[in-house]
């Protein structure tokens, strides 16, 4: 699911949409007139980017041979050289991002959109790069989906980040097999793997694979997390099960086996990145046990209900899933974020993802193009590029429940189970690994929440320091796992404390599929909840509504206890009485570590109403001393 922040200032193209007139042409002195029927133009402008790097041209797609355009006599008036590539058949232009077409033939009409991106014959594979580059421009121009100076403002910066060199597919892919080679993990497949895969056989696969893992996640110098491992190992050899009943005859076990350890190395790569900041989680919790989980329970429960999934629909999901947040860990936006904090970076993170899937597969050697055909390869790189809102901007839930699906139908079934589980992924369990390693830092949290309002920074720097410094005391914890944390401390800014302290809000959700298809969302209310956003001042169900409007595109003010709310596909019901015992060892060690501590409970409900006394006046430093007071207090009780 998206993160929204605040944005920085960068540059991204525009579109700007037109309609033709009917107009006349005259192909020869002896030939009638002949008129062309009115169309929508759609044209992709630059304005001018930061001099810091060149940007490329827009996505494109690796260039095939040019469509060969019938000769035309001259006509009486020269045109003169054009940007704009013609699409008569669609009905429509589009103009490439710096891709002038300097026209050989004075009436010539250009390269037809329909030949240049296959429209034509969409149920074929002609065109299929070209059109998930087609998807990514169009991503690029309408992202956030709203309009406006801000709106303008998050275009051009996602822009940028697109055409960073930083963020290239061959820079992302060398940062890959560094770390993979930090972490001793071998990406050679064993001898004999040249054989078909069912020769070799799905076994022999996975336990090849399982000294990757170990060394990914099982290494007590570096990353040592049981938990993490287990799912990672489950997922693994789920992943091969369903490879072993798609996989065509000729995939090798080669083939399964690079594929299988790319994703891993994908997945322990996005741990290590979001470990490293301050933000709701997209590692192995995210990708693997909410997200895949998750599609592979819409699933069952779809064809239950008589719907097809096939095996290979839910290798479609594996693969979506476990590339579709790799925008976060890109060069300039992880980076940006532990430089800056978070100030709108991972905005658009969607189809920084999508395009390395588009680049990779478009080596036809690459395993991905032997396990997945070209219509696959759509999905995957759709469901990715749009995970959290349609191409339209909306949440986009439309499960046909058809044993016979048609490919629009398994796209639309795709994508829908694929936004339900990425965007149910909301509270407790999507926290940072910060809080979860260290429950303790919600109080430092806390605590730089009032550093924050009554503006003093030497304080707020001071409060990270120590928070840093407890992090760095845990001997339980592995030396490069203590690197990480620490430096995710450095990544708390002015607004994070709150924004994550609003995700202690709900447990997991629970699923249910009707009939028709609609799909029912249940969420039972933490029993953490409301004391923890009482300590923080927040608005007690803020979390959840913010949930309603990102499943059901609906804006709801939620009044506690049973409600349901109704959306298009969706509807989400809440159990918002409040449960008295813990459920998870997080719950358990919040109400053990947070809410039982006196000292700490006092000092953050008497701030919570000096801060919102503060809001009220016009000058509030009598206000602002006396919550430094208190803060000065709480500290000194905790030493002495």
């Amino acid at each position: 699911m998206a993160e929204i922040s605040p944005l920085k200032t960068s540059q991204a193209p525009f579109l700007r949409k037109s309609q033709t007139k009917p107009v006349k042409q005259d192909k020869a002195p002896t030939a009638l007139p002949t008129t062309q029927e009115p169309s929508e133009s759609f044209e992709l402008q630059n304005p001018p980017l930061s001099q810091k790097f060149k940007p490329q041209t827009s996505p494109q797609a690796t260039p095939g041979p040019a469509p060969a355009v019938p000769e035309s006599p001259p006509s009486t008036t020269a045109a003169p050289p054009s940007a704009v590539i013609s699409n008569d058949k669609a009905g429509g232009t589009l103009t490439l991002l710096e891709t002038p077409l300097s026209s050989t033939a004075s009436s010539e009409k250009g390269v037809s959109l329909v030949d240049l991106f296959g429209l034509d014959d969409p149920k074929t594979n002609n065109g299929s790069e070209q059109r998930m580059a087609k998807a990514e421009a169009t991503y690029l121009q309408r992202y956030p989906y709203k309009e406006g100076e801000k709106a303008d403002q998050t275009r051009r910066e996602l822009s940028e980040r697109y055409h960073h060199p930083k963020n290239s597919t061959q820079a992302f892919n060398q940062q890959l097999n560094d770390f993979a080679a930090s972490r001793g993990v071998q990406k050679k497949a064993p001898d004999g793997f040249h054989k078909p895969l069912a020769e070799v056989g799905l076994e022999q696969v996975k336990r090849a694979l399982a000294p990757t893992v170990e060394a990914l996640f099982s290494n007590r110098d570096l990353n040592n997390n049981p938990d993490k491992k287990q799912v990672v190992s489950e997922q693994v050899n789920r992943f091969l099960d369903l490879v072993g009943e798609a996989a065509p005859k000729d995939l090798t076990a080669a083939d399964a086996f690079k594929i299988a350890q790319d994703n891993t190395v994908l997945v322990a790569y996005q741990d290590r990145a979001a470990g490293e900041v301050f933000m709701g989680d997209h590692g192995v919790r995210h990708l693997l046990g909410h997200n895949i989980r998750v599609c592979e329970e819409l699933a069952d429960k779809a064809v239950a209900k008589g719907a097809q999934v096939t095996a290979k629909d839910r290798l479609v999901m594996h693969q979506a899933m476990v590339m579709h947040d790799l925008g976060y860990a890109m060069d300039t936006v992880k980076n940006g974020i532990q430089k800056d904090g978070i100030a709108g970076q991972e905005n658009g993170h969607n189809v920084l993802a999508a395009r390395v899937l588009r680049d990779q597969t478009a080596d036809p050697k690459h395993p991905l193009n032997k396990l997945f055909e070209k219509r696959d390869l759509e999905h995957i790189h759709a469901c990715m590029l749009h995970h959290d809102r349609d191409a339209e901007g909306k949440a986009g839930i439309d499960l046909r429940l058809t044993s016979q699906p048609t490919e629009e139908d398994r796209r639309a079934n795709l994508e829908t189970m694929v936004r339900t589980a990425d965007n149910t992924h909301a509270f407790d369990d999507k926290l940072p690994e910060l809080l979860l390693q260290e429950p303790r830092s919600l109080k430092s949290l806390r605590m730089i929440q009032t550093a924050a309002e009554i503006g003093d920074k030497t304080l707020f720097r001071e409060l990270q320091d120590d928070l840093k410094s407890m992090v760095e005391q845990r001997k339980d914890l592995a030396p490069d796992d203590r690197k990480a944390l620490a430096t995710s401390v450095g990544t708390i800014d002015e607004v994070a404390h709150k924004f994550n302290a609003r995700r202690i809000a709900g447990r997991r959700p629970t699923y249910e599929i009707s009939d028709s298809g609609q799909i029912t969302v249940g969420v039972q209310e933490s029993p953490i909840h409301r004391p923890v956003s009482a300590l923080f001042g927040l608005p007690a169900y803020k979390q959840m509504e913010n949930f309603v409007e990102d499943n059901a595109s609906r804006e709801v003010k939620l009044q506690g206890g049973k409600e349901r709310i109704e959306g298009d596909g969706i509807s989400v019901e809440f159990d918002l009485g409040v449960a008295s015992k813990a459920s998870n060892r997080f719950e358990a060690q919040i109400q053990e570590q947070v809410l039982k501590d006196r000292d700490f409970t006092r000092f953050a409900l008497l701030d919570a109403q000096l801060s919102k006394q503060q809001k009220l006046v016009d000058n509030p430093d009598k206000i602002i001393a006396k919550r430094r007071q208190l803060l000065q207090d709480y500290r000194q009780s905790q030493t002495a």
